[in-house]
């Protein structure tokens, strides 16, 4: 039945009025514009081909819309051996992936990753400074018509567009760069890394606090407001640094092994005056030592590691201090109890004479002299589980010595807070 043939049928006849005459001839029938064996056809030889998915469900679409049955449709050009029991199901989209991955699996970008939060965040707090902008424009323009100083009449906050804080937004962005950069000393930023987001937060309370965003100014303003947020954000990262590296301890000993259970609780380091057992540095002293390393000469070297370090081994074996047991353990910086390889363990190897040199400079440097009751004793009794230097493992004493000295200037006051810290907890204990 045409489309033609059903208009009347679907006419509502008007009371009264008189029935329609009957046709005097039945339409011709409409032709098909598409035969469906050749739809059939033409779908059968796509998928023998091979062609794309997309070609192959338009032909049978066609098929469908020709006349062909659903089940001709499912079976032509289908190798029974092989026709499977339901149609391959295929995605829309890719999946999304991890936040730390840029990309989605099919390489479009990951609207989830750290690098998109990072946008987002800056382009919120862009609006947010251009909206609280307007809002003063406008309060101040109100006030000064309301006092009377100039005339006109209110006016309403200018309106903020999404487009005005998205390129707000990258440039704070920018500036994040710069501060985790020059504080890294990387080559590029990293949006993806946590880093960045602590450099945000830099940016962020700068202009929030002290260097609002110089609205309406000329380039020499706005690239002095871009140094100044970038440098006080350097400055501050570093300094938030130093503080968190402050804290961290020389790695622990390459052969400690982890205590039994059962080990006996540490005893207390008997008061000697060996190498290790130099004087602490009062609390002044102990944080502003300025005395360098490389100003001890090799008579002061022999007195502050008398009895420890330059002793001979035959002597030191009658020496009156008590060498810890093989039980004993140590304390390292992640809080865990662990013994090292101490004197008479297999494998253990002394110090070189250079080796104790160094340990000697480094304890001078941070204002450490000869004396009983040492705060440094303590310290290698709780780290290694020995009273002296020379007790210590060579390679492990050596690692805590170049850990040390990679921290540059500082490392004289970070070793004199590190032993200091270790007395403090033992006479807690």
């Amino acid at each position: 039945l045409s489309l033609h043939d059903a208009l009347p049928i679907c006419r509502r006849r008007a009371p009264g009025s008189p029935a329609p005459a009957a046709p005097q001839q039945a339409s011709a029938p409409v032709a098909s514009a598409l035969d469906p064996k050749q739809a059939l056809t033409a779908l059968g030889e796509a998928r023998q081909s091979g062609l794309p998915a997309s070609i192959q469900d338009m032909l049978a679409a066609l098929a469908l819309m020709a006349g062909a049955s659903q089940e001709q449709v499912l079976t032509v050009g289908v190798d029974p051996q092989q026709a499977p029991s339901r149609p391959q199901v295929r995605p829309a989209c890719a999946a999304e992936a991890a936040p730390f991955k840029m990309t989605n699996t099919d390489g479009r970008l990951n609207l989830g990753s750290y690098a998109v939060q990072a946008a987002v965040g800056a382009e919120n707090f862009a609006y947010d400074q251009i909206a609280a902008h307007a809002q003063a424009v406008a309060d101040e323009h109100n006030a000064k018509v309301e006092a009377g100083e100039i005339e006109g009449d209110p006016i309403s906050p200018r309106p903020v567009t999404f487009r005005m804080a998205a390129a707000l937004g990258l440039r704070i962005l920018d500036l994040a760069d710069h501060v985790q950069v020059n504080t890294y000393g990387w080559r590029r930023p990293d949006r993806m890394a946590t880093s960045h987001t602590r450099a945000r937060s830099f940016v962020y309370d700068a202009i929030r606090t002290r260097y609002p965003v110089p609205f309406n100014a000329d380039d020499a303003a706005l690239q002095a407001w871009r140094e100044a947020v970038i440098n006080e954000g350097t400055e501050r990262f570093r300094l938030a640094a130093e503080i968190a590296d402050s804290f961290m301890e020389p790695p622990a000993p390459a052969n400690s092994e982890p205590a039994p259970q059962d080990a006996a609780p540490e005893q207390a380091a008997p008061q000697v005056e060996a190498a290790a057992s130099m004087g602490s540095a009062d609390a002044s002293g102990a944080g502003t030592s300025s005395t360098p390393a490389a100003e001890s000469t090799a008579d002061s070297t022999s007195d502050v590691t008398s009895g420890a370090t330059d002793v001979a081994p035959d002597a030191q074996a009658s020496a009156a201090v008590t060498e810890p047991e093989t039980s004993e353990v140590s304390r390292i910086g992640n809080g865990e109890r662990r013994r090292a390889l101490v004197e008479g363990d297999e494998g253990f190897e002394p110090p070189t004479p250079e080796v104790l040199s160094r340990f000697s400079a480094l304890c001078e440097a941070a204002g450490f002299v000869p004396g009983p009751g040492s705060p440094l004793t303590t310290y290698l009794n709780s780290r290694f589980g020995v009273m002296t230097a020379r007790q210590v493992h060579g390679a492990d004493l050596d690692r805590m010595l170049a850990w040390y000295a990679a921290k540059g200037p500082r490392a004289a006051q970070m070793f004199a807070e590190h032993v200091a810290r270790e007395a403090d907890v033992a006479n807690a204990g």
